[in-house]
């Protein structure tokens, strides 16, 4: 039976095609993340004759789910299916795992212990905080990993060398990736006509589910320095952080820094709309590199507190698609960097070394990571 921790969070099944199966392919969905992931494999999936599928969501992914119709066409819309977790008869499962809670993985380890589980990078090293949990609950890791690039998959093998032993791991690219290496340039344009900047430059911190402490260490570093008040910035919480917007802004305006609230706007809009793109450990970061914006990871360890398993600097750093900083101040002297840049002078060397940086890093993220990944599915489905 599910441990605690299993059934620690409500979830609900949703099936596509015949009402009365009950044997398919199941993806298990919880957050944000995870769910944009998927949803171009099952698009995929759904384009053949892949009609038995089924979605096991919790969390924000059945928020979604739930308020909004699937693109998935009226015969083909996901409805919720009225049967237990244990009656399902699953080929295979496939997950992209979760930051925050893994019972969904756990349930299905538990009830269905001889079928296959593929699991999905869809952040780097997000597998690490699942895969402890797993080995904690004294379940098996997933017998397959699709990984975002290369560097990935060499990180992967390193810290479970199984993987590589047995080519159980593979790289696949990101399905939802590609979208950002062939957006169009009015993507952009229409962001910063939402956020009515004109030609002002916005730097955008997106957070972690608590960093409060770290956005006022981060915009005390930036008042110490010259220069950095001729930008705009706004702090993107994390769905998590209960810290309210207004909190933010008053931090910034504390130290006398311009602030620009963002709230009205998802975050996607943000971040295509900005100049420069801060984070600890969020995708954002790599989908500001994808957009050739300049993005920085920010680790200082005295207010974040990343998970024990994700080993730094990351993909994109070692890519040079992304800066690292340890600290808050370092982080906060290449924002003055970056402010001192006038707008219609040469860039200076360090940007322009990141863009070209950027560009190759975009030939990573192939467009057919969705299709790569759904091969591997049908093959294990079969």
């Amino acid at each position: 039976m599910p441990s605690r921790t299993a059934r620690s969070e409500a979830f609900k099944i949703f099936g596509v095609g015949n009402d009365q199966a009950v044997s398919g392919i199941v993806f298990l969905c919880r957050d944000h993340g995870g769910w944009n992931t998927l949803l171009p494999v099952i698009e995929i999936l759904l384009q053949g004759k892949e009609v038995s599928l089924f979605v096991v969501a919790s969390g924000w992914t059945l928020g979604l789910i739930e308020k909004s119709p699937m693109p998935f066409g009226e015969a083909r819309a996901l409805r919720e299916m009225k049967v237990p977790f244990d009656s399902l008869k699953p080929k295979v499962f496939v997950t992209a795992g979760s930051w925050s809670d893994y019972h969904l993985e756990i349930t299905a380890r538990t009830t269905h212990p001889g079928t296959s589980m593929l699991y999905v990078e869809n952040n780097y090293q997000m597998y690490s905080g699942l895969f402890a949990h797993m080995v904690r609950s004294r379940v098996r890791l997933p017998e397959f990993v699709c990984c975002i690039d290369g560097q990935s998959l060499v990180n992967l093998e390193a810290a479970y060398p199984q993987f590589g032993h047995e080519s159980r791991a593979m790289t696949t690219g990101h399905p939802d990736f590609a979208r950002f290496v062939a957006e169009d340039a009015s993507v952009r344009i229409e962001a910063r006509s939402c956020l009515a900047l004109g030609d002002r430059r916005l730097v955008t911190y997106v957070g972690t589910p608590d960093n409060k402490r770290f956005v006022i260490a981060f915009a005390q570093a930036l008042r110490e320095l010259q220069g950095v008040d001729t930008v705009n910035f706004t702090v993107r919480p994390h769905p998590r952080d209960k810290t309210r917007g207004a909190t933010y802004a008053k931090i910034f305006r504390h130290y006398q820094l311009p602030y620009i609230e963002t709230e009205s706007q998802d975050v996607n809009t943000v971040v295509a709309a900005s100049d420069l793109v801060l984070s600890t450990w969020s995708t954002e970061i790599i989908h500001a590199a994808l957009r050739c914006i300049p993005a920085v990871y920010v680790v200082d360890r005295r207010y974040v507190n990343p998970d024990a398993g994700v080993r730094f600097p990351l993909p994109p750093v070692h890519a040079g698609a992304a800066l690292h900083c340890n600290t808050v101040q370092a982080a906060a002297e290449f924002v003055q960097k970056f402010a001192g840049q006038s707008i219609g002078q040469p860039v200076d060397p360090q940007f322009a070394i990141m863009r070209k940086s950027q560009q190759r890093f975009c030939l990573k993220h192939p467009p057919r990571a969705a299709t790569n990944i759904a091969e591997h599915v049908r093959r294990l489905a079969r």
